[in-house]
């Protein structure tokens, strides 16, 4: 990395190996089936800490809802058990909401055909493969009729599909057209207004109240605690699509004119999974070596910022060459902060979360200009609107740490 003085480095594949697996989950609201590792704990004390850093705004105390929170027992069970403990309509709610709602597919592969797409994307059709029953998705798409695709936005983040439901033989009123979502869970559970019921029996909704989603975000935060990416799944049902109040005046009007921040709204929350993505081996020394000739190492990602915090902690990245504890901020709160201010903290901040592409290249932009010699580290398959940021700095590499 010749001369640099800071290194930024993305997450994903850069300083953890890029191998996703979905370990642990909770289906419904927060006293719904808690699924998977089973040596993840969700301590209750550590849970409201976590609720009172991120709302300090608010000016009244949480405790009755954080007492609510822990009388809402989750039941749980092991990840082998999922299958038999759902009711076969969630499972088949659930294979459809992740075969459709991607940008994946199949390809053959040594030992046979396999999944081809981004990691989180594959680790989900492969949990969905192995407990749900999920066949060949090429099968799963032709019996959903697919009306539209939202691909994922990094603003947003999160991506929506709707397909067309299949039609019944009652005489009652069905909807005839599905939204599913998937991304980002505290940006799905802000859209939600009711959630599943009883994950074992036929699905069904209930209202979402606020206790429900305070005892949902005590599960978010948890999985996030151990380093685990989270994913929310929602969906919402249309009688008609495009919808008719997201329509415009123009006679010509299609449903490509809709984007999902105009139906992301009203939506059933499905659930959360934790997908666990493992620290390289040897990225913790290597960024100790760094440490030790005077190298800043600073994380840049677009996971939560708790995720984000536990990763750095692992990867030995929390603290300062000084020995002090780093900062660790929001992308939005960096961006918001006046070109001074970022300047007075960008060589303490050790890691950026839930970032844009913009972010990235603001803090590379800042860090050079009091002379930082700043080197990037991603891998080669970032996408290209990520570019810009690569070529504002000094140096950049498409090797892990």
């Amino acid at each position: 990395m010749g001369n640099a003085t800071v290194i930024c480095s993305d997450k994903t594949g850069t300083l953890t190996e890029n191998a996703m697996t979905v370990v642990s989950g909770a289906l419904g609201d927060g006293a719904g089936l808690l699924f998977g590792d089973e040596n993840l704990r969700l301590d209750s004390d550590g849970g409201a800490r976590i609720l009172r850093e991120i709302r300090p705004e608010q000016k009244e105390p949480l405790n009755a809802s954080l007492t609510t929170v822990e009388r809402r027992q989750l039941t749980r069970i092991s990840m082998d058990q999922l299958s038999s403990k759902l009711d076969t309509t969630l499972k088949d709610l659930l294979k459809t909401a992740v075969a459709v709602n991607t940008t994946a597919f199949e390809g053959d592969g040594a030992g046979g055909m396999v999944f081809v797409g981004t990691k989180t994307e594959t680790a989900l059709l492969d949990w969905a493969r192995r407990y749900f029953g999920l066949g060949p998705v090429s099968i799963e798409r032709a019996n959903n009729i697919l009306e539209q695709l939202f691909p994922f936005n990094s603003r947003h983040k999160c991506m929506g599909a709707i397909i067309q439901l299949p039609e019944t033989d009652s005489h009652m009123v069905s909807p005839k057209y599905r939204l599913f979502a998937k991304g980002a869970p505290e940006i799905i559970l802000a859209h939600c207004t009711s959630s599943l019921d009883d994950p074992s029996k036929v699905v069904s909704k209930v209202s979402l109240q606020a206790c429900q989603k305070d005892a949902i975000k005590h599960v978010m935060f948890g999985f996030a605690a151990h380093s685990l990416r989270t994913l929310a799944l929602a969906y919402r049902d249309f009688e008609h699509w495009p919808p008719h109040r997201a329509q415009t005046d123009d006679t010509s009007a299609g449903p490509g004119d809709v984007v999902l921040a105009d139906v992301l709204q009203d939506m059933t929350w499905i659930g959360v999974v934790g997908i666990r993505d493992p620290v390289r081996p040897g990225v913790p020394a290597a960024v100790e070596d760094c440490r030790t000739a005077s190298v800043s190492v600073k994380m840049v990602t677009g996971d939560n910022i708790e995720t984000a915090r536990a990763v750095g902690r692992e990867c030995g990245i929390l603290t300062t060459l000084a020995g002090e504890d780093g900062l660790v901020m929001e992308g939005q709160d960096f961006r918001r902060l006046s070109d001074e201010k970022k300047a007075a903290i960008s060589k303490n901040l050790c890691v950026l979360a839930r970032s844009s592409p913009e972010d990235k290249r603001m803090l590379v932009k800042i860090l050079r200009d009091p002379g930082e010699i700043v080197a990037l580290r991603r891998l080669p398959w970032r996408p290209t609107h990520q570019q810009e940021a690569y070529s504002t700095a000094n140096q950049s590499r498409e090797q892990p740490l």
